[in-house]
């Protein structure tokens, strides 16, 4: 969002894409609340790969926000939300420099968001697709009246 470019979150972040899609979060032809911020905008496409064409009938919608949150005691708090987050969409170091300059600008360092800090993964990192092994991890699928 050019209005949002100089944000500390977005400080070094670039090329953040991921295959979970792209989706709406409030009504069609409304918008993100008043108190929001938006600062990335994301466009779906034809198709789920990284160089995929622009899907020309659906608009680019806010994948990335803030906003600051007052308690009821008066505190206030300042709040990050992002709509990508599965283990594939991690893959995108743009994605984890995104998430890693919101923890600090949440709890006020922003004077520590460097454009360059290391955002690498940490050992091998090569999350399966979309969906769950579940026998690979010994789970059996029950429905949620299966819990009460």
């Amino acid at each position: 969002v050019e209005s949002a470019r100089d944000h500390p979150i977005l400080r070094g972040v670039e090329d953040v894409w991921g295959p979970s899609d792209v989706y709406r979060v409030f009504p069609a032809g409304k918008g993100l609340p008043a108190d929001c911020t938006a600062l990335l905008l994301g466009q779906p496409l034809l198709g789920r790969q990284h160089d995929d064409a622009p899907n020309p009938e659906k608009p680019p919608l806010p994948v990335a926000w803030t906003r600051t949150w007052t308690t009821t005691t008066g505190a206030r708090a300042r709040v990050f939300h992002q709509t990508m987050g599965s283990a594939r969409d991690f893959q995108s170091a743009g994605l984890r420099r995104l998430t890693v300059n919101a923890a600090y600008w949440c709890l006020g360092l922003e004077d520590r968001i460097r454009a360059n800090s290391d955002v690498d993964c940490v050992g091998a990192y090569a999350p399966s697709t979309s969906g769950f092994d579940y026998a690979e991890l010994g789970v059996e699928p029950r429905p949620v009246s299966a819990f009460r």
